[in-house]
């Protein structure tokens, strides 16, 4: 029912890539415009999951293709922002597991982020690599509609960096110094906290068995060297900030259910 001209936001979550995954017939592969099916997509795997993996791939593709033809049948393309981001990364046993985020390695929380502007921004194709998040994206979109974020005693200030400027390359010095070295919080299911210091210091606690790792992102890219036991005054310091950050409720509650909760055992208060 969008008329030409008219703005709209369209959200799509695409569920292709999450496990099981599963060949697509050839049906539905001429559906997607691959008349010889999907097969040629699984060149390149190890092991028949990977090239079933890969396939979703090429199938999600075909999808987000069919998405941008449509935009440019109703001459909406030009003027549309599409951003294309994932929600978490894959391990193929890099560090001794597949697939899901029952780690904080960089297999699984890198993601991809594809960002199309509007025609007439001035933005040639390229390739960053900047340390950004999928809190950037929100920010990013208000600066781009001139919508304006009202603060309030629930959502507070926005979180996140637009990223305009530095998709321009204008991004002052100051900003850039700000959003390279904001400390990030994670968390994953299986009970392990970490936390990115600087966009190079990486420490990942496991609570249940209290095991600390801690990785230089730049000089060991595949965190293959814990340096826990010799760089014990980062260490230290590092997680006396992870504590700090998940203990804030104001900024992490929504993060990190339970963290501070008290508990009364033998008539005493103490935090887990």
């Amino acid at each position: 029912d969008i008329t030409e001209g008219q703005r709209f936001f369209l959200s799509e979550h695409m569920g292709d890539t999450h496990f099981p995954w599963l060949r697509t017939s050839g049906e539905r592969a001429k559906e997607l415009g691959f008349d010889e099916g999907l097969e040629f997509a699984e060149e390149g795997g190890q092991s028949d999951r990977q090239k079933r993996y890969y396939q979703t791939i090429a199938r999600m593709d075909g999808q987000i293709g069919q998405l941008i033809t449509r935009l440019k049948e109703r001459r909406f393309y030009d003027e549309t922002c599409i951003i294309i981001v994932g929600d978490h990364g894959c391990q193929w046993y890099e560090h001794e597991r597949g697939y899901y985020v029952s780690h904080l390695y960089d297999p699984s929380i890198r993601i991809p982020m594809v960002i199309k502007l509007p025609q007439g921004r001035g933005v040639r194709s390229l390739k960053i690599d900047a340390p950004v998040i999928p809190q950037d994206i929100l920010p990013t979109i208000c600066e781009m509609g001139d919508i304006k974020h009202l603060e309030n005693e629930t959502l507070g200030e926005l979180f996140g960096h637009s990223l305009l400027p530095l998709l321009h390359d204008k991004e002052s010095p100051k900003d850039e110094e700000e959003r390279r070295n904001r400390d990030l919080l994670l968390i994953t299911h299986y009970d392990k906290l970490g936390l990115i210091y600087q966009s190079r210091w990486k420490l990942i606690f496991d609570r249940p068995t209290g095991t600390i790792r801690l990785f230089d992102l730049v000089n060991d890219p595949f965190e293959m060297k814990n340096l826990a036991d010799s760089e014990k005054g980062l260490c230290k310091l590092l997680m006396k900030r992870l504590r700090d950050m998940a203990r804030n409720e104001k900024d992490h509650r929504a993060f990190l259910g339970g963290f501070r909760i008290l508990r009364e055992e033998k008539g005493q208060l103490f935090k887990p």
